[in-house]
């Protein structure tokens, strides 16, 4: 009897060990994620918008993900080229895209590009916002935005925007004053957005809608004039400045952003711990010092959240494309 029960008491014994070491692997398993080096893909050049927004969590992400970050600059095709790798890229988490609001939202509408923004990616957070301000040469007479739409109504054509390219945002930023407001300025399309800003430093053309904060220093030595910022809220670098409803144009609400997404088919729990710690980074209190000493905003918001924004701005750009009967050339 004494044997049964030494027996008995051994195998129970075998057994919570072996049901311990389960629930370990279990548990180890559940937390394998990540297990070495995140790469993230800017289909961008350095200093750029994207690059900086990729760069700038670079003092917290590596310590929450416990591995570290590498950054991949693969520029070309306006982001088709590192869009393109990031979506035949194996979908398990290590091969991020750091995209914006010309990638996936509007350049599909322009024409054909190497990747679906919808079947072909995963969105993890919306990481960083930048506004537009209005920007005008200090010739032009006007002080306000209401001044400029009264000024470019009674010259219909006489007056000028310049744009980083066709198809560009500020290109469809200046579409869309027009029709919002009824007026006819003409687009100058420049091959990026910095020789647009020189030709309006020279007065060349009379306006530029820039995401610049660079370009702000030249309204404080009286080369360029700013009337009025494109996001719902005033700017904490330019608090003085109007937004667009404020100076009296309603329905004219632009946001450049920057966020993060993934390659589709990668396991939903592998998306919930990036968006966790990419949430985390960016709102980090040193993080967000940063970006909004550049003029920008922090957004981290949920991956639900995320798609959707993405799908609304979507249909909203394609319908302004669509309206404005803009082709990308």
């Amino acid at each position: 009897m004494m044997k049964i029960i030494t027996s008995f008491k051994i195998c129970t014994f075998f057994i919570l060990i072996i049901s311990a070491v389960l629930m370990q692997v279990g548990t180890t398993l559940a937390q394998t994620f990540p297990t070495r080096a995140i790469r993230i893909i800017i289909p961008f050049p350095a200093s750029g918008p994207s690059d900086f927004t990729a760069r700038v969590m670079t003092s917290r992400l590596p310590e929450l993900l416990g591995h570290p970050v590498i950054f991949d600059n693969r520029s070309g095709a306006a982001g088709g080229i590192g869009a393109e790798i990031v979506a035949t890229s194996v979908p398990d988490g290590y091969t991020l895209l750091i995209a914006n609001v010309g990638m996936l939202c509007i350049a599909p509408h322009l024409g054909k590009v190497p990747y679906n923004p919808f079947k072909d990616f995963m969105p993890i957070t919306n990481l960083v916002g930048t506004p537009q301000w209005l920007v005008i040469h200090p010739s032009v007479p006007a002080r306000t935005v209401k001044e400029l739409i009264a000024l470019a109504r009674s010259k219909p054509g006489s007056l000028s925007f310049g744009s980083a390219g066709i198809g560009q945002q500020s290109h469809l930023s200046g579409e869309l004053f027009n029709n919002v407001t009824g007026v006819n300025i003409l687009h100058v399309p420049y091959k990026g957005a910095a020789p647009a800003v020189t030709d309006l430093i020279s007065g060349q053309i009379e306006m530029v809608f820039t995401s610049s904060i660079e370009n702000l220093q030249f309204a404080k030595t009286g080369r360029l004039r700013i009337l009025a910022i494109t996001t719902r809220n005033r700017s904490s670098v330019t608090p003085e400045i109007p937004t667009m409803a404020e100076a009296g144009v309603n329905d004219f609400e632009i946001t450049s952003w920057n966020g993060i997404l993934a390659p589709s088919g990668v396991p939903k729990e592998n998306i919930a711990r990036l968006n966790r710690d990419f949430v985390r980074a960016i709102q980090s209190p040193d993080v967000k010092e940063r970006v909004t000493a550049q003029g920008k905003f922090v957004i981290g918001n949920t991956t639900e959240e995320f798609t959707t924004y993405i799908r609304n701005e979507s249909d909203r750009w394609a319908s302004v494309v669509k309206k404005m009967g803009v082709k990308q050339q």
